[in-house]
């Protein structure tokens, strides 16, 4: 059966275990844990790894302004209410920020599709009668849950347009002293005021319409949850994907996950390619149907019945360039949580730099020719080929 050779979690584990020599003291193996979570933590930043970076893209709501409202600041249906006549809260509204006589004010909630509340700390502090106007918009959007940081911001669509980055003190004074939708011209990173642990990208100006902005970042590695799970048995049946376990709890947390297979009923639980009773089949679970059955990435090439198996989350890196200086980065972290002596401590601090080094030079993934001096963004046929037939030798 064809493998995969992905690193796990499990994988790293083990390794780390073999510095103690010692893999039944519940202790070590937890420290073993924490090593490789703090590693996938750190490592991310030592490099601009190829491999993390990602597309991403925002895309705006317009603002909105029908109809008047009603401020009810307290004593009503409910506190801090506004209220909305001739109109409809966009979907939105809950995330947005709300104008009243050119000031601006968080909204809390979206109650019903003809009212809402406003923030605690962000209110007229007393009613303001019906009739009034308004404009209420989004400037402040989640990035991905894995962002790190990106790179230019560009709007692509009837215009294109690059807004300039800046700190996040810029956007609040613009946004306390401009009190009009537009264009965005400007904008900063920020805390995700709805989510926590995450960020948020907020605009000035505050859009006036739907706007497309396409960037590139840099991600968060996939978090590392399962370590090891190998309750009861599994079947595969050749040219299928379904794994059907005996005895089994699987989750759909599990989907993402690798599985690994032994070979028969009689070998033991699978290992790593470099260990005893290594694995016979790898595959990664794309689907959870039930307790008992999940689907994994590609058919089996021919069955097997009760086999012992074992999940693990991947790793989430490109093993050509980057496993060897993040199994480096483990052992770091590992001599450090098991209180090894300074001079050994130092050994591994060594061998991680020394690996991190070769790794940075592997990542270099560029094998085109290249030319001195500026040219344009996206060379064209007629730019390549005024450069001559020698061009690149």
């Amino acid at each position: 059966m064809s493998t995969l050779g992905l690193l796990t979690y499990r994988d790293c584990v083990r390794q780390l275990m073999d510095l103690t020599e010692n893999d039944a003291n519940e202790n070590i193996r937890r420290d073993a844990r924490r090593a490789v979570l703090e590693a996938i933590d750190e490592f991310p930043s030592a490099h601009e790894w190829t491999y993390y970076y990602a597309r991403g893209r925002i895309t705006t709501v317009a603002s909105y302004n029908t109809g008047t409202i009603a401020y009810d600041h307290a004593g009503g249906a409910a506190e801090r209410l506004v209220t909305l006549t001739d109109g409809t809260w966009p979907s939105w509204a809950a995330y947005g920020t709300i104008l009243i006589d050119s000031v601006p004010y968080e909204v809390a909630t979206r109650e019903s599709s003809t009212t809402l509340t406003l923030s605690v700390n962000s209110n007229p502090g007393a009613d303001v009668a019906a009739e009034e106007t308004y404009t209420i918009y989004r400037d402040i959007y989640p990035m991905p849950i894995d962002f790190i940081s990106a790179d230019q911001l560009t709007a692509f669509g009837s215009s294109i347009s690059y807004p300039t980055y800046v700190h996040a003190r810029d956007w609040l004074g613009a946004q306390r002293s401009n009190q009009s939708t537009g264009t965005p011209y400007a904008y900063t990173f920020l805390k995700d005021p709805n989510y926590s642990g995450a960020l948020a990208v907020a605009f000035v100006d505050p859009p006036d319409a739907v706007y497309v902005y396409d960037f590139v970042y840099k991600r968060r590695p996939r978090l590392l949850v399962f370590e090891e799970y190998k309750e009861g048995t599994v079947s595969v049946t050749a040219s299928s994907a379904t794994v059907t376990g005996s005895g089994t709890t699987f989750t759909s947390d599990m989907v993402g996950s690798v599985i690994r297979l032994a070979g028969s009923a009689t070998a033991n639980y699978p290992e790593a390619l470099e260990w005893n009773n290594s694995y016979s089949v790898e595959r990664v679970i794309t689907a959870y149907t039930s307790a008992t059955s999940v689907t994994v990435d590609a058919e089996f090439d021919s069955s097997l019945s009760g086999v012992k198996y074992i999940i693990s989350d991947p790793v989430d890196l490109e093993r050509g360039s980057m496993k060897n200086a993040f199994l480096r980065c483990c052992e770091k972290q590992a001599s450090i949580a098991r209180h090894f002596p300074i001079e050994r401590q130092a050994k591994m601090e060594k061998a991680y730099m020394q690996a991190l080094i070769l790794a940075r030079e592997a990542d270099s993934r560029n094998m085109a020719w290249r030319v001195a001096g500026p040219g344009p963004m996206f060379p064209d046929a007629s730019w390549h080929n005024s450069l001559g037939s020698d061009a690149g030798t």
